[in-house]
């Protein structure tokens, strides 16, 4: 996977999400945990009750359905997905702008990001972050995971047929040096933890979804893989995978 400043990297993704406006939404939203969250809901606990919340890469905006659309910014740089996001949550405001460069003046009792912190650069994110967020605020960003897969589970088989398992995020978010650089930024890390989720396959359009969301260009390893995962759907009805959720707060 290339760097997120490789302009053919940014390119890909940008088209993608032009050509599949809302798939982020469509992919996590029926996957629940053992206690029956999404991965949304999962996020939109972790946000204080009260203050604005500032949605990242914010796609069609779900997380204004669990935050409150009164208290919600959803920023995006993609019109594909701000369009229907206006479409989906006409009350909700949204701002086309880079996570990298938002363009907000306001005071975010939260900051949230789902699924797009491993494609930005960390440092400078807090870094513009930082003089927007009060002491008390949070970041709440959700993250694939890779390397934690037990051998022989479904999820690790498909890692090893897309050639992914070993393969870094271009922002790692390596777990050894993740509290420094949040202190470094004046954030103190509260929590770093992982959770399953189970995403239903109920047929060919789930499994495409699925293997679509890895952002792997196509090549010869996909038939092994949509192979391996219409298997899964016949057998289990749902590929169960895990996310990691880190919080931190805006230190004094």
């Amino acid at each position: 996977m290339s760097s997120p400043a490789d302009p053919g990297w940014r390119t890909f993704v940008g088209r993608y999400h032009a050509a599949n406006a809302g798939i982020t939404e469509e992919l996590l939203g029926p996957a629940v945990d053992e206690a029956g969250r999404n991965p949304y809901q999962w996020v939109a606990d972790a946000v204080p009750a009260e203050g604005l919340v500032l949605d990242l890469a914010c796609g069609s905006a779900p997380l204004a359905d669990l935050v409150g659309v009164d208290r919600y910014i959803g920023l995006d740089r993609s019109p594909q997905e701000l369009t229907l996001a206006r479409r989906r949550r006409p009350s909700a405001q949204l701002v086309a702008g880079d996570a990298l460069a938002p363009p907000i003046r306001a005071r975010l009792a939260a900051v949230t990001a789902s699924m797009a912190v491993m494609l930005l650069n960390l440092d400078e994110l807090l870094a513009r972050l930082a003089p927007l967020q009060p002491a008390g605020a949070v970041l709440v960003a959700t993250v694939p995971v890779r390397g934690v897969a037990p051998t022989g589970s479904p999820y690790r088989r498909l890692l090893e047929l897309l050639g992914l398992l070993n393969r870094p995020f271009p922002e790692p978010l390596d777990r050894d040096g993740l509290a420094p650089r949040f202190h470094l930024a004046g954030y103190t890390l509260t929590s770093d933890e992982l959770c399953w989720f189970a995403r239903p396959l109920r047929g060919e359009h789930d499994v495409t979804l699925v293997l679509d969301s890895f952002y792997a260009r196509p090549g010869p390893e996909h038939g092994a893989a949509r192979s391996h995962l219409d298997t899964l759907r016949k057998r289990d009805g749902a590929l169960r995978y895990p996310l990691r959720r880190v919080v931190a707060t805006r230190a004094a």
